[in-house]
């Protein structure tokens, strides 16, 4: 269990904050180990304190992007410094419960489910009792199909599939239920109605099947109305919205941004070093941990690749009558630019490298530098804009530089350089200062490995996320 996991609960049963990890118990060991979301439910009433526990424990809000936000469902999310994992606490207030991406209904059994609650087998951990947990999987499972996707199955030769996932916690589950306890749970939330009761007593002993799912999708009809939360729209939708995102269609288009917001404001970070240092490798590393939980995008603000020059024809002219340094101007600004715009949206920002107005023919500085004096006024009035244009670049407001230290040496074996310009590259970076920036970290690449970086580099981005 990971050390910040075990501070929150201590600190909930010293807060006397009553709590169960409500869903999924057969994995809870891999949750509490950070390889999982821990889906925790509370009483409403406790809201603030569980905030001020999360404050106290440097666990931050995001905000899910969905067309339709969870009322009752909030997620916190925090680094466990020496793991670097982000720990996932998806805080749920009452039971929103149905598709994915939509969760159109709200069971108000959260007392029932609390009051019931026991501790886990093995970890020290509040669960629901075993019949309870047992209830809402089947329950969960029937909610969670579409409408339309249940119209579809039933009259074409589409099969409904279960997932192993799903079936090991039943299995799980059943081993440890009360089948006489299990029915007058099922009787006791459901009012009695025995067509409901009938169809969860067969699940209860011949597992999942079709026929007998689809008869508790029908069955439930009442109760989905009772509990239903949002319009049926969203649910037709997001049913459409997946099937043609899907792979079955070749026009699919993959989006950035399908997890979560910092709803106070994003974080915009650049990644310097001379070559050899592992920027590019902490950038991938980086976007890949982050962004498992939240929305991170990463810029080059390096040279253009020579590989897309070459693959593109209209860079191949460009290249042809000199102009291959207004593009990379032109490139640097319009990057910059969104990368401004994402911040202030709430995203993570990566920058690979930034551009910077000191050493100019280095460390992605002004190229047109030696024709600032000359005699041609075209040339001497291209040095001068390009010149003033990264100033402005190199003055930009970034709220986080992480300097990647390597020497001389290192570089010039890493990055394939001629040593005289290794230590050169490796000088500049030493004394270079972005003056917008007010916080700059240096992490030494030379004795630390890449993994150690990612890590130390993690915990600096949420030190400084608000």
């Amino acid at each position: 269990m990971l050390a910040r996991i075990i501070e929150f609960f201590n600190l909930l049963d010293k807060k006397g904050i009553t709590y169960c990890q409500w869903k999924s118990n057969e994995r809870l060991g891999s949750f509490l180990n950070g390889e999982s979301d821990l889906d925790l439910l509370f009483y409403s009433s406790d809201q603030d304190k569980i905030e001020e526990i999360f404050s106290k424990i440097g666990a931050k809000k995001f905000e899910i992007l969905r067309f339709s936000k969870y009322k009752n469902i909030t997620d916190y999310l925090q680094v466990d410094e020496k793991t670097g994992k982000i720990i996932h606490y998806h805080v749920y207030f009452s039971l929103e419960l149905g598709e994915p991406n939509v969760k159109q209904y709200l069971i108000e059994w959260s007392d029932e489910i609390l009051l019931n609650r026991i501790k886990h087998e093995q970890y020290n951990v509040w669960i629901p009792s075993h019949e309870h947990e047992l209830v809402l999987l089947i329950l969960r499972e029937v909610l969670r199909i579409p409408y339309l996707k249940m119209f579809i199955i039933k009259n074409s030769y589409f099969k409904l599939n279960f997932s192993n996932k799903m079936i090991g916690e039943f299995n799980w589950l059943k081993k440890r239920v009360d089948k006489k306890k299990f029915i007058s749970t099922v009787n006791k939330l459901f009012s009695e109605k025995k067509n409901i009761t009938d169809a969860f007593e067969y699940i209860f002993e011949n597992s999942f099947s079709f026929k007998k799912i689809s008869e508790l999708f029908d069955n439930l009809e009442s109760f989905k109305q009772e509990n239903k939360i949002k319009n049926s729209f969203y649910s037709h939708y997001n049913f459409i919205k997946l099937i043609f995102t899907s792979k079955l269609f070749l026009f699919k288009k993959s989006s950035d941004f399908k997890n979560r917001i910092n709803p106070r404001k994003g974080l915009l970070v650049a990644v310097i070093g001379s070559d050899g240092a592992g920027k590019s490798t902490l950038i991938q590393n980086l976007k890949k941990e982050f962004g498992k939980k939240i929305n991170v995008k990463n810029f080059y603000f390096g040279s253009p690749k020579s590989e897309k020059i070459s693959i593109f024809p209209w860079l191949k002219i460009i290249t042809f009558f000199g102009l291959k340094p207004f593009l990379n101007l032109f490139l640097k600004k319009i990057n910059l630019r969104k990368a401004i715009n994402l911040r202030n949206k709430g995203l993570l920002i990566l920058c690979d490298r930034f551009p910077q107005s000191k050493y100019e023919k280095l460390l992605d500085g002004p190229r047109l530098s030696t024709d600032n004096k000359s005699n041609n006024f075209l040339k001497k009035w291209a040095s001068n804009y390009e010149k003033k244009e990264f100033e402005k670049i190199f003055n930009s407001k970034i709220d986080l530089v992480i300097k990647l230290k390597v020497d001389e040496n290192l570089s010039s074996s890493r990055g394939k350089l001629p040593i005289d310009l290794a230590k050169k590259k490796t000088q500049a970076i030493e004394n270079l200062i972005f003056p917008n920036c007010n916080k700059h970290y240096e992490l030494n690449a030379i004795s630390n490995s890449s993994e150690r970086i990612k890590i130390q580099t993690m915990n600096i981005i949420w030190k400084n996320i608000d």
